[in-house]
């Protein structure tokens, strides 16, 4: 089955207490596994990044319902495409609180209009994309990586333009 990656950038439209909070990823968490679908959260206060990874239309029926989700405001497409494989566990959704500047700096170096400018043409785009995200999560919250009884060597390896 190919794995299709959207990741979209958005903000919350009202502040979520922590119960609030927690419910709804767990209800993400459930619903996303039930769909086959993985990936990862990032918060910041009320921005938040997601990456869902997936088959391609449950991805892209999830998306449409979050884009249509009063609770977010903002939401804007960094990418969408097929890629090569998941960068994160199948059918599950990491999660994890991160500094506000170093979000603000991924976002942007994701952004579809300051990528092309940043990334050497030649290159394939997908693989540069996750090697940014795995990047990010080694550098500001690995523990969405690491499971129980992981090895290394089973978690996603950066390519080779790393």
């Amino acid at each position: 089955m190919e794995t299709y990656r959207i990741i979209y950038a958005s903000t919350a439209a009202r502040p979520f207490g922590l119960a609030e909070f927690d419910r709804l990823l767990l209800q993400a968490r459930i619903y996303n596994y039930s769909e086959g679908i993985g990936g990862l959260l990032l918060r910041a206060g009320s921005q938040f990044l997601e990456v869902l990874e997936g088959p391609e239309a449950a991805v892209a029926e999830l998306y449409a319902r979050i884009a249509a989700d009063p609770r977010h405001q903002a939401v804007r497409t960094i990418d969408a495409a097929a890629a090569g494989g998941p960068l994160f566990l199948p059918a599950r959704l990491g999660f994890a609180e991160v500094e506000l500047t170093a979000l603000d700096r991924l976002i942007a170096y994701l952004d579809p209009a300051h990528r092309r400018a940043l990334f050497p043409q030649g290159y394939d785009e997908q693989e540069i994309i996750a090697d940014l995200l795995l990047e990010f999560v080694e550098l500001h919250c690995p523990q969405v990586l690491a499971q129980p009884g992981d090895q290394a060597t089973s978690r996603p390896q950066r390519s080779q333009y790393a």
